[in-house]
């Protein structure tokens, strides 16, 4: 029982056994006692009152202290009392015990979260398979068009070797990305592992290479300050993939195309910028680069889905990071990928 301000009138062996208090401790006092300090300033005891006086009842889920000062939660119900003559005197205060209730609760709330990250990952996973596989398919089709020519021809045995050789690399790249496809569709999460950047943009420019020839592509990198990077394997090689691939397919027709790729470490990031001398992206179109399906429209038709860089965004971001991107257009772009 509370008088109309909130001290405490009476105290049965129930509060004795949940809080800690003996009666003598705690009759006198106000019942903000029982709140922590956090809640006391916000000056939560004096509005719960206030409420109650004003509708005759309040009712709250929150944490209380006891004597101890390990917090439990709590369901309370704070009801007005009136005696016969309808005059109020205090209220009644009810508290129940709801920490296992509690805990259970969080615990189905961290599953849902798990359950939310995990069918996000699902869904990077998709978007990624669709759009990676398309680079080794595309990289063979077009080497075996140039076998096809050559064997016409029958009259460059060594252009005929190398043609081979290349497709069977493609090939190699091909069955990579389906045994990863393999691997993640068993594993709940990527593992985080150090990645060497030469040896990833290495791998990219094999499996592109038919490409990079085609447009003779000339490559700076410069992996000094930040030469590995703790990350998921599939994730990283997606995100330069990504990059690389825009790099050479929204080239310049007014010029080769070159790459500048560099890494490294500031303000508890792994910093990857990946700048191009193409086509440039327009300042109202750097907004909706980064959503899935979202294809900047130019005077050029350039094959795509807007896949691409909406993925890149989505791996970033679900590994804790961030992208920025600088541009000009008729100069090139900076993609700067903040890792962590």
């Amino acid at each position: 029982m509370l008088d109309k301000d909130g001290v405490i009138l009476t105290w049965n062996p129930g509060c004795e056994l949940m809080k800690g208090y003996k009666a003598e401790e705690v009759i006198g006092q106000n019942y903000s006692m029982l709140f922590p300090s956090f809640l006391r300033d916000k000056h939560l005891p004096e509005k719960e009152i206030a409420i109650a006086k004003e509708n005759g009842r309040y009712e709250t889920e929150n944490w209380r202290r006891p004597k101890s000062g390990e917090l439990f939660w709590a369901f309370v119900v704070l009801t007005k009392i009136t005696d016969d003559s309808g005059k109020f005197v205090g209220f009644v205060k009810i508290t129940q015990d709801q920490s296992e209730k509690k805990k259970l609760h969080d615990q189905l709330q961290s599953k849902i979260e798990d359950f939310k990250r995990m069918n996000t990952d699902l869904n990077n996973f998709a978007y990624t398979a669709s759009h990676d596989l398309k680079a080794p398919i595309n990289n063979i089709e077009g080497l075996s068009l140039l076998l096809k020519s050559e064997l016409e021809n029958r009259v460059n045995n060594d252009g005929i070797s190398k043609i081979v050789e290349l497709m069977h690399q493609s090939a190699l790249k091909f069955k990579v990305v389906i045994t990863d496809m393999a691997r993640a569709a068993q594993e709940e999460s990527e593992h985080y592992t150090y990645q060497s950047f030469k040896d990833v943009v290495d791998d990219i420019k094999l499996l592109l290479s038919n490409d990079i020839k085609t447009v003779q592509a000339v490559f700076h990198e410069d992996y000094a300050e930040a030469p590995f990077v703790r990350y998921p394997t599939k994730h990283i090689r997606s995100i330069l993939q990504n990059l690389i691939t825009n790099a050479i397919k929204y080239k310049s027709p007014k010029r080769k195309p070159e790459i500048t790729i560099k890494t490294t470490l500031t303000e508890g990031y792994t910093l990857l910028e990946v700048a191009d001398n193409g086509m440039g992206i327009e300042e109202e179109d750097k907004k909706r680069i980064f959503s899935m399906y979202q294809r900047v429209d130019n005077d050029t038709v350039v094959e795509g889905t807007g896949v691409g860089l909406g993925l890149v965004a989505k791996l970033v971001e679900g590994n804790h990071g961030k992208i920025e991107v600088e541009s000009k257009v008729g100069k090139g772009s900076k993609f700067k990928i903040f890792l962590r």
